[in-house]
This record gives structure tokens, sequence and C-alpha cells, in this order.
């Protein structure tokens, strides 16, 4: 076989071929989509951090993503040296709410992440309600809360999103369990999820305390 072009005049052996190396095309294996543990605190039900500790210890994320740390992150010691100084972490949560969940993250070399606003954007007369007076609510300050309570899933979602991308391990997610409902704004912003949950013995999920025998759901969707 010749080939001719304007430079050149070649002559050309199909069996010359033979001498070389089958071609190999190496393809790049992208890394599976890590892993996302939702974990359902209902605030005050009982052994509720036991359970986010054997979460962590199982998967050993490299983040932690909290509602409860608000607007703060727990990345180095110095940043544990400073929190633990306090002795809350906002008018709305107290340092007793999370100090062991900290205490654990800092021990594992995980970054504990808050994922909402300081204070829950809760302004300060209305702070001031909740905590002293919470039976006082009225219905109008009920729709405010609500209303806040949007803003503060979307801002979860962005955080969770943002998590997602750069971490190569499963990433643990803490947050109340009225945000983990089916139809949720997480749970329908997400294909796919490792969900756990306090259920009453009819295996209802738990969003809030109460008097009835308890039992912890782990389930894959």
């Amino acid at each position: 076989m010749y080939c001719l072009n304007i430079h050149t005049l070649c002559i050309f052996n199909p069996l010359t071929l033979l001498n070389f190396p089958p071609l190999q095309i190496i393809m790049e294996e992208k890394p599976e989509h890590p892993l996302l543990v939702l974990i359902a605190d209902a605030h005050g039900a009982i052994n509720t951090f036991e359970k986010q500790k054997e979460i962590i210890e199982r998967y050993k994320p490299v983040f932690v993503l909290s509602e409860s740390m608000e607007n703060n992150n727990v990345e180095s010691d110095f940043d544990f040296n400073r929190i633990m100084k306090k002795d809350k972490i906002s008018n709305m949560t107290s340092m007793k709410d999370v100090k062991e969940l900290i205490k654990l993250c800092h021990g594992e070399k995980t970054k504990l992440i808050g994922i909402d606003f300081e204070n829950f954007l809760i302004d300060r007369k209305l702070q001031i309600k909740l905590n002293r007076y919470p039976d006082r609510i009225t219905d109008e300050e009920e729709k405010k809360l609500e209303e806040l309570g949007k803003r503060r899933e979307n801002k979860h979602v962005k955080m969770i999103q943002k998590y997602l991308e750069i971490s190569r391990k499963p990433l643990v997610v803490i947050v109340n369990a009225k945000e983990l409902r089916k139809y949720s704004l997480i749970r329908k912003s997400f294909s796919h999820y490792h969900l756990v949950y306090m259920a009453n013995p009819q295996g209802e999920m738990i969003l809030s305390p109460t008097k009835e025998k308890l039992k912890w759901i782990e389930e894959d969707f």
C-alpha cells in the first residue's frame, strides 16, 4: 500500500503493525459518591448521643454536619479549646446539648461542622419566649418560626451538597427529626442515603420526647 501527500512519499506495510504491542485504553474510575448518613435527632429522647457515637465510630467520617452546632465549626485543637471554654453555643443552644458530640468528634479527628444560622435566625424577643414560656407562643409567632424553618432547611441542603462534593468518605448529618420526615426537603433532595431514626413500637419516627418504648431503626434509600 502506498500513501502520498504533498510532503513525502511513504510505503506502508500492514505487517509492521504486528511488531507493536496492542493498544490499551485506560479509563480512570470515578470514585463512588460518598455515602450520606442522616441521623434524626429527636431532642430530649433517651440515648440519642449513644446512637450518634455508634454511627460516627462505625463510618469514621471526615466531616460530621450538625444542626445544633448552628454556625460553629470545630476543625482543629484551637477550635476545640476555644469552644470548650463556653457555657453555651448561643442563646438557643446550651453547651450540654453538644458537648459530648464535640468531644467525640475531636477524639476521632473528625471535623464537626455547624450547618445552621446563629440562634436559628430567631430574634431576641422570641428567644426569651421560647426558652421561658414556650406554651405562650402565638399562632403568628408559630407561623414566623415555620418560615424561618424553611430558610434553615434550605441552608442545610446546600451545606450537605457542599460537603458531599468534597468528602471522599461517608458524610454523617445530624438534624432535627422533623426535617427527616417522609417528603421533607432533605429527603427529596438526595436520592441515596442511609436513614437512622428513633421509632415507637409501630415503627413511626419519633419527632419529640415521648414515654413510649422506643427503638432505633436504620434504613437505606
